[in-house]
Parts: structure tokens; C-alpha cells; sequence
């Protein structure tokens, strides 16, 4: 299933990388994504957004609490907080004969989506602008901190 997960990524133009240890960071727009491959289930799809904002310091609100309020909020993507980073993850089971490119084309606009949404969330609420290299860009008429 690996293979045709990789081929279904192929199909939709994406560039893929192997990554040391987590699988295979792609491009999307902007916004950096790894596939990360489970060794023990190759029928489960697991796409992330890494490290959509860092640290604790100058921000009003907590990772964790973000990451329960991005959880409460939006649909198919979770957020967890690994470290000091916070991570946005979809993870889906794959079913025998599902149409590959349009599932992970989806997951990746959902993703993307959520991104944005803890971006707005945090400049909304005066705090730290969110990390530009997991690309997050910095909004019209904003400064990077």
C-alpha cells in the first residue's frame, strides 16, 4: 500500500523527500507536510503539518490550550502538542479500493486549512506570529517578531 500511497502523492505533482527517520516532507502551497508511513498498518494515512508554531514564550495562550481549542473546533485535523511545538496531524484508515489521489488531495487542503486557522487564531489574539519556515507567511501589513 506504501507504494501506492507514494504513486497516488506522484499523481498530484508532489515532490517528495525522504526524511531521516519521519517519512516524507512535501510542499504544498507554502505550507511544508509529511507523509509519515506506518510500518505496522500500511493501510493508515497519516499527513502532518510539523511545528505550526513554537515555544510558550510571549504568547497569551498556552500550546496545549490551542491545541484543545483547534481540536474542538475543526473537523478530520488534530493538533497535539510535541515538545514545544505545536503539530497538526490527519490520520485516516484506508479502505481496499478507495481513489488515492482525491483522498490525500483532500486531506492536504483540510490540513492546509487548519494551518491557516491557528495562524488567524494566534494573530487574532495578540500573540507570537507563527513559525515562517513551516509555511505560515506572515499577514498584509504585519511584522515578523
Amino acid at each position: 500500500m506504501k507504494e501506492k500511497i507514494l504513486d497516488a502523492f506522484k499523481q498530484l505533482g508532489f515532490s517528495l523527500i525522504k526524511t531521516d527517520e519521519l517519512g516524507y516532507g512535501f510542499s504544498c502551497e507554502g505550507t511544508n507536510l509529511l507523509y509519515i508511513p506506518n510500518s505496522e498498518d500500511e493501510d493508515f494515512l497519516n499527513i502532518s503539518v510539523p511545528c505550526v508554531c513554537d515555544g510558550e514564550s510571549g504568547r497569551s495562550i498556552p500550546l496545549q490550550e490551542l491545541a484543545e481549542r483547534v481540536n474542538a473546533m475543526l473537523k478530520y485535523v488534530k493538533a497535539y502538542r510535541l515538545g514545544r511545538t505545536l503539530w497538526l496531524f490527519y490520520e485516516r484508515e484506508l479502505l481496499s479500493e478507495e481513489n488515492l489521489p482525491q483522498i490525500i488531495s483532500r486531506m492536504v487542503v483540510r490540513l492546509e486549512a487548519a494551518s491557516c486557522f491557528v495562524h488567524y487564531f494566534l494573530v487574532a489574539n495578540d500573540n507570537v506570529q507563527a513559525n515562517i519556515e513551516t509555511g505560515i507567511s506572515v499577514l498584509p501589513n504585519e511584522k515578523a517578531i
